[in-house]
């Protein structure tokens, strides 16, 4: 026991300690050389005892007047746990985004930068108990670390402020938060198009805007697109999830010899050359050969000519896309960005949009009802509307939103109707949808405010809690006259959803009083029992005669579901059913079980299946036929997935 104890808790805390590290402890202690500037090598101790192997770490890369990595550079160190990392320093320590893995292992490591709104009064790290958004809004940007491959650590994702908390201004902020973000891109090279023609506005090319008009849309016979070879002259090879490097830092190309003086007559070789080459994939390769073998990435790069893409008639737009996120109930700011980092870190999706993560006043366990009322206040749609609107002054165009559980309510609750029946004011900030009724476009009450509408491309709800019947009624037509492309990833055995409709439908019975867009509640209120709701009940999105016949749905096809696919998975015992279905696309997740939480209520961060198709959503902008999903009925959906029992 006490050997145990010596090895793995005393052992690493004393190497941990500030005593450790001052007046050259640790440099005595790992016997550190230094060879040159920032390269050094150092003995790694092996079982906790005095004998170990000799091993080197270098930086390459920006510094500060200190001396201290910051800005743009590359570690590296060959010892069995050593890192390899590339990315962004700041005095010293890397910070988002970088992405990083263990030498010897291969665990891999991403981290990504992500601007948030904080529209409540909680804290970083807790909720209030009893939720409110009375202090003004404030914005910042933070760095969220995951795993991505190999060990999932257990302390990652771990989030961190980047950029400390100021006053959210609509007209200046927003400049603000982009610019922390790096361009990836290298002098707007275009790699690979996305042209689309499904949309009777006319014609779209991801990422470009036509160049005559600035308008993302154009109604065009033809298209040209160029083939253009990079020359001699261009640019460097980089990381899509990295910044630009500096040419002083690891594309340069050179041989270094690395050559120890003694600092321990008795510990330490007399001289010690290890041949090397910096090379673009690995930092430090260490040859056996001799100089006429090795072959320098340069050389290689030479062979392979670099091609990019151009459009007659378009040009790049000046701005991504944007996608907004909506964290759920009882969701502390620090666990929203780590639940948001890890979807965008297992994807690229901070290489093709802003993420911006929307933080509401999400209460806590006792408080679920409070919460709920906070995501519909005054307030809070006044606040997101103000988020809009800085996306407008920007001159953003397309807007993804996304929302996790009850985030739903914050998301619907800001775009539903007034109660006047006027569309409330965030509504107004987006143009509707291309294929919305004219009657709607020609009524006073759906005038467009101004030229500089925002564009829905995708509404995405993920296990919303949210009253399937008020859905039906005005909910899903507030979001769906914004957007063509609807999705409601749903589950069956969602364990927080049953207990919220169980609450719900108590609470109703026994007289609480839902907000407004929560209504209408009337069958609840007669019989005890469940509230349906949205994320549950994935065979259920559809429109219920009487609604069909009160709401003229049928004058309003676009509302409704058509794109029926010619095989559809059923019993022999079900029959087609003519059902009125909403027009968007059911993702039901009960079958999957790999990475999937016993609650099932959170699964989009993790589960590949999910996250790859998430990512295919947002990017192309694809409905759930048009992508690789097996069709069942109406407008539901599953994946190709076996349980994670099966093998072969």
């Amino acid at each position: 026991a006490v050997i145990f104890v010596s090895i793995y808790y005393l052992y690493p805390s004393v190497l941990n300690s500030s005593w450790f590290r001052h007046n050259g402890r640790a440099v005595r202690f790992f016997k550190v050389n230094l060879i040159s500037d920032w390269t050094m090598t150092y003995t790694r101790r092996k079982s906790r005892c005095g004998l170990g192997m000799r091993h080197t770490c270098k930086y390459d890369g920006e510094t500060n007047e200190k001396g201290e990595p910051h800005g743009s550079g590359r570690w590296f160190d060959d010892a069995l746990e050593g890192e390899v990392l590339i990315g962004c320093w700041k005095n010293g320590e890397p910070v988002a985004p970088f992405f990083s893995r263990i030498y010897g292992t291969g665990d891999a490591f991403r981290a990504v930068r992500i601007p948030f709104i904080k529209a409540s009064d909680d804290k970083f790290e807790s909720t209030k108990w009893w939720p409110t958004n009375e202090l003004p809004v404030q914005c910042g940007i933070a760095s969220v670390e995951c795993s991505v491959s190999g060990a999932f650590y257990n302390e990652l994702p771990e989030a961190k402020h980047l950029v400390d908390l100021r006053p959210f201004e609509p007209t200046t902020s927003i400049p603000e938060l982009f610019d922390s973000f790096y361009n990836n891109s290298s002098d707007h090279d275009i790699k690979h198009l996305l042209i689309k023609s499904d949309d009777p506005r006319g014609i779209q090319i991801g990422g470009q805007v036509h160049a005559a008009t600035g308008h993302l849309f154009h109604q065009v016979d033809s298209i040209v697109v160029r083939v253009k070879k990079e020359g001699d002259e261009s640019t460097r090879p980089t990381l899509d999830y990295m910044p630009k490097i500096s040419k002083q830092s690891i594309f340069r190309l050179e041989k270094f010899l690395i050559r120890e003086e003694e600092i321990d007559d008795e510990d330490s070789p007399d001289s010690q050359q290890i041949p090397a080459t910096v090379s673009t994939t690995s930092p430090i390769d260490k040859t056996s050969g001799s100089d006429d073998e090795a072959i320098t990435a340069e050389e290689g790069r030479r062979n392979i000519p670099g091609f990019s893409m151009e459009v007659d008639g378009w040009m790049p737009s000046k701005h991504r896309d944007v996608l907004i996120f909506f964290a759920g109930f009882n969701c502390p700011l620090k666990q929203a960005l780590e639940n948001f980092g890890q979807l965008l870190a297992m994807t690229k999706l901070d290489s093709r949009v802003y993420p911006i993560l929307y933080n509401w006043p999400a209460g806590q366990v006792l408080t679920y009802h409070s919460a709920s009322r906070a995501s519909h206040s005054e307030r809070n749609r006044h606040n997101f509307c103000q988020l809009l609107k800085g996306l407008q002054h920007e001159g953003i165009r397309n807007v993804h939103l996304m929302s996790h559980s009850m985030g739903a309510q914050a998301l619907l609750g800001a775009l539903i109707d007034k109660e006047d029946g006027s569309r409330s004011d965030s509504s107004l900030c987006f143009s509707l949808a291309s294929d919305c009724d004219e009657e709607n476009r020609d009524n006073g009450s759906f005038e467009e405010v101004d030229g500089n509408l925002l564009n829905c491309k995708t509404v995405t709800l993920l296990n919303p809690d949210f009253p399937l019947v008020p859905f039906r009624e005005h909910a899903f037509h507030a979001v769906r006259r914004l957007s063509r492309t609807i999705t409601v990833v749903a589950d069956k055995q969602d364990f927080a959803l049953l207990m919220s409709q169980l609450v719900n439908g108590i609470g109703v019975y026994y007289g609480y009083e839902q907000p407004h867009a929560l209504l209408p509640n009337d069958a609840n209120k007669k019989h005890l029992g469940y509230l349906e709701t949205v994320g549950k009940c994935v065979e259920s999105l559809y429109f219920p005669p009487d609604v069909v016949s009160r709401r003229s749905i049928n004058d309003h096809d676009y509302m409704l579901f058509k794109n029926l696919a010619p095989v559809m998975l059923m019993s022999d015992r079900e029959e087609p059913t003519d059902k009125a279905w909403m027009d968007l696309d059911v993702i039901d997740t009960t079958g999957l079980d790999t990475n999937v939480a016993d609650i099932r209520h959170s699964t989009y961060n993790l589960n590949p299946s999910l996250i790859r198709d998430l990512e295919d959503l947002i990017t192309s902008g694809r409905r759930a036929m048009d992508r690789s999903l097996l069709y069942r009925e109406g407008n539901v959906f599953s994946y190709c997935s076996a349980p994670s029992f099966v093998n072969m």
